[in-house]
This record gives C-alpha cells, sequence and structure tokens, in this order.
C-alpha cells in the first residue's frame, strides 16, 4: 500500500469523529460506514494483542469513540434482547472451534475477538441507531445511495478494467485473473473482490426496486442529501415522495438495473430475482410467509451441510445440473464453493 492509503486509514478515525460532531448521530453513523465501506483501502494493518486493523474494525472503533464522546447515553440506553442471540453465538464460534480442534484458549480468544469485531461491532451498533422503522428505513435509502455513487465507478471499471483500487492504493485487493468475465471485466473498485461488488449493486438495485413501487425513492434520496447538512433532522416516521418524482425513480432504479447487469455476478442475478418475487409475492399476499420460508430453506441447508450432507455424490449431482441450467465455468465455479463447505463442515 503507498503513503496515500496509510494516511487515509490515519485520519478516517478523525473524519468519523468530525462528522458525528456535525450531522445527526443516526445520519452520522450511516455515512461513516457507507464512505468507509465504499472508498476506503482493502488493506490490514497488523498489530499486537488486537484485531487487524482495516475499513470495518477502523471505522467501528471512530463510532464507538464518537459515540462515548458524543452520545454516551446511547450506550446506557441499550438493553440486551433475545434476537441479540445469534449474532452472540455466532462472535463466540471459533472460541468453540479452536478449543474442539485442540488449537488452545489463546487461539479461541484471538479468534473470537476478531469475529466480534468484524461482525459484532457493526450489529451492535446497528442496534444502538437504527433499530427503528426509521433507522432501517435511512439505511435502506443510504445502500441505495451508495450504489448511485459506484454507477460511474463500476461503469469506468467496466470498460477500462478495475484499476482505480491501484491507482490510488498502489495495489490490487485480488488477483487480477478473476477480474474477467464473459469476455469482459468485472469491476472491483474498492471492495475486496468482484463478487463483493455485485452483491452490493445488488442490494441497491432491489432496495430502489422496493421503494419506487411504493412511491417513495426519489423523495427519500432527496430527504437524505438534503439531511445531511441539517443537524435538526431529528424526526421518526415515514416519508412519501414529493408529487412528482415518480419519473425521476424509475430512472434511478433502471440505471441501478442496467449497471448491475454489466457487473457480470451470477449468483448476485439469482438472488435479485428471488428478491424481486418475494417483495411481489409477500405485497401481493401481505403476509410475511414467503420471506419466512427462504429462511426456513437456508437454515435447513445449513444443518444438512453442516451435518456432512454435502457428499461427493451430492456435489456431483449438483454440478450436473448446475451445468444444465448456466455453463461449466460456472458450474465449477459452485462446486468449488460446496468442496469448501464440505471443508468447513469436516
Amino acid at each position: 500500500m503507498n503513503p496515500l492509503g496509510y494516511f487515509v486509514m490515519v485520519v478516517w478515525v478523525p473524519i468519523v469523529l468530525y462528522l458525528f460532531s456535525r450531522l445527526p448521530v443516526q445520519r452520522a453513523l450511516i455515512v461513516s460506514f457507507l464512505a468507509g465501506w465504499l472508498f476506503l483501502p482493502e488493506a490490514s494493518i497488523p498489530l499486537a494483542g488486537i484485531p487487524d486493523i482495516n475499513k470495518v474494525s477502523l471505522t467501528c472503533y471512530g463510532i464507538l469513540i464518537a459515540t462515548a464522546l458524543f452520545d454516551f447515553q446511547r450506550f446506557r440506553e441499550f438493553r440486551m434482547h433475545w434476537v441479540d442471540a445469534p449474532m452472540l453465538v455466532w462472535c463466540l464460534c471459533p472460541a468453540v472451534s479452536s478449543l474442539t480442534n485442540g488449537l488452545g484458549p489463546y487461539d479461541g480468544f484471538a479468534s473470537a475477538l476478531a469475529q466480534t469485531v468484524t461482525w459484532g461491532f457493526p450489529y451492535f451498533l446497528g442496534r444502538l441507531y437504527l433499530g427503528s422503522f426509521r433507522g432501517l428505513q435511512q439505511l435502506a435509502i443510504a445502500i441505495v445511495l451508495g450504489g448511485l455513487i459506484y454507477i460511474p465507478l463500476c461503469l469506468f471499471e467496466i470498460r477500462m478494467s478495475p484499476q482505480l483500487h491501484f491507482w490510488l492504493y498502489g495495489f490490487y485487493p485480488q488477483s487480477f485473473d478473476q477480474a474477467i468475465r464473459y469476455g469482459g471485466f468485472r469491476p472491483i473498485v474498492f471492495m475486496q473482490h468482484g463478487l463483493m461488488v455485485g452483491v452490493w449493486m445488488m442490494t441497491a438495485t432491489l432496495l430502489a426496486f422496493g421503494f419506487w413501487r411504493i412511491g417513495a425513492l426519489a423523495g427519500l434520496l432527496q430527504q437524505f442529501v438534503q439531511g445531511i447538512g441539517d443537524r435538526s433532522q431529528r424526526t421518526t416516521g415515514q416519508t412519501v415522495a414529493p408529487e412528482g418524482l415518480v419519473g425521476p425513480s424509475l430512472g434511478i432504479f433502471l440505471g441501478l438495473l442496467a449497471t448491475f447487469v454489466l457487473v457480470k455476478s451470477t449468483g448476485a442475478y439469482f438472488l435479485l430475482a428471488l428478491g424481486i418475487v418475494l417483495f411481489l409475492t409477500m405485497r401481493w399476499s401481505r403476509t410475511a410467509l414467503p420471506l419466512l420460508l427462504i429462511v426456513g430453506v437456508m437454515c435447513a441447508y445449513l444443518g444438512f451441510a453442516s451435518g456432512g450432507g454435502m457428499t461427493p455424490q451430492a456435489m456431483e449431482q449438483i454440478s450436473a445440473t448446475a451445468t444444465q441450467l448456466t455453463t461449466a465455468d460456472r458450474a465449477a465455479s459452485l462446486t468449488f464453493r460446496l468442496k469448501n463447505e464440505a471443508l468447513l463442515s469436516a
């Protein structure tokens, strides 16, 4: 990493503190995570005794310090809930894995600490600030805004190849070979992998579709951007798009959709289609049952795979089916993932 990369990471915590001093705390948290995730370098700086410094941990440290300085009452108001149990298990399970595999308590503690910083801290901060309809709405519209910001960057790298991270920070975050897809390039921008960009653009496109269908996309985007400069905006409640913004809302969705298709991420294509079907089905039936069914299928698969159900015969059958539905290259990619899941299960 070049000196600019180190400089950006050094000044990031002060920038987060500045955002919290100038913006409403909820919006400051969202802007901090959004900007850090989209633009900080994909670097990891090792430090003795604590997890490596990266864009996620650095942003979390900055927000925790900012909350302690500007909004300490938020810590006092936090209460654990049963819904937090899965995240607690997720943060502690590396310690159990280390101990049961004979790696010792130090490895278990270090692994659990790294897991907590990577996943537990962002979750905890989300529970502090975004545990309401208003908070989730603000996060969702910020993700759409992040997708819009990434459109020109993605289009540039689709045409010119993934170069932005290298030009700005002096290194490629992944092997360049993995950016070549379908006779062109899959953008990386400032993320770890093209797959990550694909999922990011998929999420922004799906949310834009949902907001467009309820007629609130352009209005919420306008309100969020204007609210960044207004510290007094601390109201709650649902916002409806101002009259006359339906056209821009459709244009925003179509722009994200076109860019997402060009990103060339096959798995994300499937996720977007599934998300749209779920959204329309739940809106038509006025029930969350389809979503609960998907969650049930995911849990059943986790139990099946972690229990040793992903045998070589099962993988061969899945690979053959995938080859018929897509291409041999995509089927091989799926098989590679299944083999790694079998190793993880063992």
